[in-house]
């Protein structure tokens, strides 16, 4: 199951609309894993399930590919359960995979990122997005349309810059050449994604770039 994406926990009202995303984006032939404790009686036929008694055991966590997979997704029933978890997938995965995790609270995200830097944490943000959405009416749509490979419009998609150095300007043209749209950019250097940057900005190899588009663009083809 080598570059295979395993998802660790079950959410009954998350989890469904997650393996939707992720089959969707997935690319052909890419094993999509569930490793869970639940006994699901209506199993996804996209999916392969490993049951187990602890998200954290190393041999459940071999079976369900972690050691091989390309991203690992850990969202369990409690944010006590996702620090395990994201803390076991962690040592058994490769160096270069791309472990996410979600938390409810912003202190346990904290304290995973003092523990496990390498790995990405995502948030809840419901009270700013409902502040977000009294000031800017219809701006909760606008997110959530960014981050849903299911809408029918634009996504959010990040790719790594893969050609000679050039300016912001020249690679936004790029771009909006492909039907896609710059939003930010974020050095390797970097710990945090720069809106608007100067177009005089040199982009090199390895920056990311985040942009809007209807499909995910090939970095080669960008850089030609």
């Amino acid at each position: 199951m080598a570059g295979s994406i395993l998802i660790v926990g079950y959410n009954a009202s998350r989890t469904p609309k997650m393996i939707d995303e992720l089959c969707a984006e997935k690319s052909p032939g890419q094993t999509l894993v569930l490793l869970t404790r639940q006994s699901l009686t209506d199993p996804d036929p996209r999916v392969r399930y490993v049951q187990t008694e602890n998200l954290t055991s190393p041999a459940a966590l071999r079976r369900a590919g972690a050691p091989t997979a390309s991203r690992i997704l850990i969202y369990a029933a409690t944010d006590a359960d996702t620090l395990a978890a994201t803390l076991a997938a962690a040592a058994t995965a490769e160096p270069a995979a791309h472990i996410v995790c979600f938390f409810e609270e912003a202190d346990n995200a904290r304290l995973l990122a003092q523990h496990c830097p390498r790995v990405e944490v995502v948030v809840a943000s419901g009270a700013e997005m409902l502040v977000r959405a009294a000031a800017d009416p219809g701006a909760s749509h606008v997110i959530s349309a960014l981050t849903s490979r299911l809408d029918e419009g634009a996504t959010l998609f990040c790719l790594a810059w893969a050609g000679e150095p050039a300016p912001v300007d020249d690679v936004a043209r790029r771009l909006w050449s492909s039907k896609a749209t710059l939003l930010a950019l974020q050095s390797m250097t970097a710990d945090e994604p720069r809106f608007n940057p100067p177009s005089d900005l040199a982009i090199t190899r390895g920056d990311r770039l985040f942009y809007v588009a209807r499909s995910r663009l090939d970095p080669h083809l960008l850089a030609a």
